[in-house]
Formats: structure tokens, C-alpha cells, sequence
């Protein structure tokens, strides 16, 4: 007589028991049945080959994410911006509007194509940027007589006061970053970042 099937499978090195009975007919084993066991395995089988997959591809995108200089720039980013904006938070402009300031401000160009070159933003970012700053006063955009498509943009009495107040904020904020960041490694990011932005080839 045929001995029957234990219907004990292993998965994962543990042991797992089909819910299954056999049906006997005159001691011998249903072939309805073995074919149902057979099914069982090969199922087991394929869900041992599905997990080692998985698990593979979970291996390499840790992989890729914990190497990717891009996922690691913009998390430093968001980290130092935290940083800047929180030590400017009592000067009621975040860095992002103190950036704009001085570029206008250190700017011999005023012109609106050549602030956004500076800025390296594109005209749309950058009005929306400067609709802000201009609805509290801060800067002052006008068109020039001579050339109707061309705007200029500068910072109002009220927009240079708001910048020199904020400057020992962001004196201290940056010492702050630099007592951690070696300057020649911000100055290598910074080549390194314009070097990205020129075309390939």
C-alpha cells in the first residue's frame, strides 16, 4: 500500500500543513487529490522564487537610494533651508526671499531677464517669486519708457531697511553652517553644481 502523503510542505524553513485530506479509495490515494498536493508544491515553490525577487529588488533600491547624490543634495537642502529659515524667522522673510533681495540689490543689471538669470530661475518661478515681495512692499517692478518689453525690478526704501535688519541673522545662521561645512567643501559644491548646469557635450 502507497503511504500517504504527510502534506507537509517546507516554506521559508518552517513547516506548513496544507489544509488537505486525502481521500482514499481501497487504501490507494484519490489521483484527484495528488494532483491537488502536487498543485500545493509547486505553488510553495513559486512563492519561495516571488519572495527572493522581492527581496532582491528591495536590496538594490536601498542600494540605489542610500548612493544617490541627487536624494542626498535635496535633503541636505531642505535641512539647511530649515536651518536658514528658522534663524530668519524674527525678520519675517524666509532665505529664499532674502536671496532674492540681495541679488537685486547686488545686481548692476536690473532688468528682470538678467535677475533671473542670477537666480537660476525660470520667468514664470520668478515673478510669482517677486509678486510677493512686491505686495509687501518690499521691491518695486516697473517697465522702462524706452523699451516697453523690458522690466526692472529694485528694492524699495522699505525692502533695503527689511534686508539690513535681517543681516545678523543670517551672519549668525551661516556661521553656524560653516562651523559644520568646511568652506572649500561648499565652494567645490558650488563649481560642481555650475559645471552640472552646462550642457552635455
Amino acid at each position: 500500500m502507497r503511504a500517504p502523503f504527510s502534506g507537509v510542505i517546507q516554506r521559508n524553513g518552517s513547516k506548513v500543513v496544507p489544509p488537505i485530506r486525502l481521500r482514499m479509495s481501497a487504501g490507494i490515494a484519490s489521483p484527484r487529490s495528488e494532483l491537488h498536493v502536487y498543485a500545493i508544491i509547486v505553488s510553495a515553490c513559486n512563492l519561495r522564487v516571488t519572495m527572493r525577487r522581492r527581496d532582491d529588488f528591495r536590496e538594490e533600491v536601498r542600494r540605489l537610494a542610500a548612493s544617490c547624490a541627487g536624494l542626498t543634495m535635496r535633503q541636505a537642502a531642505r535641512q539647511l533651508t530649515q536651518l536658514f529659515d528658522d534663524a530668519l524667522k524674527g525678520s519675517g522673510l524666509s532665505l529664499a526671499q532674502i536671496g532674492l533681495m540681495a541679488l537685486i540689490a547686488t545686481s548692476e543689471d536690473d532688468r528682470m531677464a538678467a535677475l533671473a538669470a542670477r537666480a537660476g530661475l525660470d520667468p514664470s518661478t520668478l515673478s510669482r517669486n517677486l509678486r510677493a515681495l512686491e505686495r509687501d512692499g518690499l521691491i518695486e517692478i516697473a517697465t522702462v519708457e524706452k523699451d516697453l518689453r523690458r522690466r526692472a525690478v529694485w528694492l524699495t526704501e522699505e525692502g533695503s531697511r527689511r534686508l539690513q535688519a535681517a543681516l545678523p541673522a543670517w551672519q549668525a545662521a551661516q556661521a553656524r553652517v560653516a562651523a559644520i561645512l568646511p568652506a572649500d567643501l561648499l565652494h567645490r559644491i558650488a563649481a560642481a553644481s555650475a559645471a552640472l548646469a552646462e550642457p552635455e557635450g
